[in-house]
């Protein structure tokens, strides 16, 4: 009888929760490894905030309602960025172009 646990996937793991920031798009590093998204934002108390994710193979980004890639995403362009706070960072799940 084995007693090693099986691995967790991010959706049996309880806190992972998809989170959602709207803001502008700061720099884009399609280049990078793992490829990176950053945005600036402000919080509820008119705080600036910026937010950083990895962006991945799973990662949907779209301009309207048309697929786009990261390399086409422009500093200053509104998004919608819905992401996974994980262990190795957050983790971008949606990116729309508003």
């Amino acid at each position: 009888m084995s007693l090693a646990a099986a691995p967790l996937s991010l959706s049996a793991t309880a806190d992972v929760a998809l989170r959602t920031v709207r803001g502008d798009v700061v720099a884009v590093n399609s280049a990078d490894t793992p490829p990176v998204i950053v945005l600036k934002t402000e919080t509820p108390k008119h705080e600036e905030l910026i937010v950083g994710a990895i962006v991945d193979e799973q990662t949907v980004i779209l301009r309207g309602d048309q697929a786009a890639t990261l390399g086409e995403l422009k500093p200053g362009e509104p998004v919608t960025l819905r992401y996974l706070k994980t262990e190795h960072g957050l983790v971008a799940r949606f990116i729309r172009v508003e």
